[in-house]
Parts: C-alpha cells; structure tokens; sequence
C-alpha cells in the first residue's frame, strides 16, 4: 500500500512538473509577444510624430519665401 501511495505521488508531480512547465513557456511567448507588440507601436508613434514635424517644417519653410 505505502509503495502505491509513493509510485502515485511521483505520477502526480511528473504532471505537475510538466503543466508548470508548459506554463511557464506560454507565459514567455505572450511576453514576448507583448514586447514586440510595444516595439511596433512605439515604432508607429515615432513615425507619425516626425512626419508630422517635417510637415510643419516644410509648410513654415515654403511660407517663409
């Protein structure tokens, strides 16, 4: 009986083990998702920003002939 008991404990921290694992791994690739996420935004915001700076300065240059 104490060796069925000990044989079940291990079964069950193997699946533990694994689903803590697998866990683990789907955490970092949403993280990694979420930072390339960021990245691309940040990227956007950068580009409308000086697009829009080179706008005003090209509309204030061509006003000033």
């Amino acid at each position: 009986m104490e060796s069925l008991i000990y044989s079940e404990v291990a079964r069950l921290e193997g699946i533990i083990n694994t689903k803590i694992a697998e866990v683990k791994t789907e955490f970092s690739e949403q993280i990694s998702s979420a930072k390339q996420k960021v990245l691309y935004w940040l990227l956007g915001t950068a580009v409308a920003i000086l697009s829009s700076i080179w706008a005003m300065m090209n509309f204030m240059l061509e006003n000033l002939k």
